[in-house]
């Protein structure tokens, strides 16, 4: 049994071992994470009370229709360009390398697959990529993006042959005919 010493000073806060997020929900966690327990205070006056869709394109025009048919309104130049400058500061996922700091997990879709598309070692592992040197707001952004509104963001494996090797999980869920249809699609992408 552990005995909080300080019960006074502790919060709720201090206990968060691990936060999840798409879209909105991605945008805090990802900012809690580089920020950490005590720098995140300032979300509000540089997030919410902010204007962050001002520079995205809205208006229906023949070159935003052309660029929906291609993909996305807007890109990499729109949203994640606004949370980079505005946000994250430049800051990569190495910056949520933090003493006793949280898990953060970005919640994407993996449109081409039809899974969600986490942005973790693993997931970066299995595409021999390195996690630490993706800008915090392209992941975001990434979970953020609506077909049409957004532009994908396109992961691939950038050096196919890197070594790595399935995890157990995944080889059994692809080999179990019995496996869930979700699993399977999982493990697939």
């Amino acid at each position: 049994v552990v005995i909080d010493e300080r019960p006074k000073r502790r919060t709720l806060v201090d206990d968060i071992r691990m936060i999840s997020g798409a879209s909105g929900g991605a945008i805090t966690a990802a900012y809690f994470g580089y920020k950490g327990r005590n720098g995140y205070q300032d979300f509000r006056e540089r997030f919410l009370t902010q204007n962050a869709e001002a520079d995205l394109r809205e208006a229906i025009s023949p070159v935003n229709l052309v660029r929906a048919y291609y993909g996305g309104v807007n890109d990499r130049s729109g949203f994640a360009k606004w949370l980079n400058d505005h946000l994250f500061d430049g800051a990569t996922f190495k910056a949520l390398h933090k003493p006793n700091g949280p898990i953060v997990w970005i919640n994407a879709s993996d449109i081409y697959n039809r899974t969600p598309f986490l942005f973790t070692y693993d997931t970066f592992a299995a595409l021999c990529s390195d996690l630490d040197k993706v800008r915090l707001a392209d992941g975001v952004a990434a979970s953020a993006a609506v077909p049409v509104v957004f532009a994908p963001i396109v992961v691939a494996a950038t050096s196919p042959d890197c070594g790595y090797h399935r995890p157990g999980w995944l080889s059994e869920a692809l080999a179990d005919r019995n496996a869930s249809l979700r699993l399977k699609a999982y493990a697939g992408a």
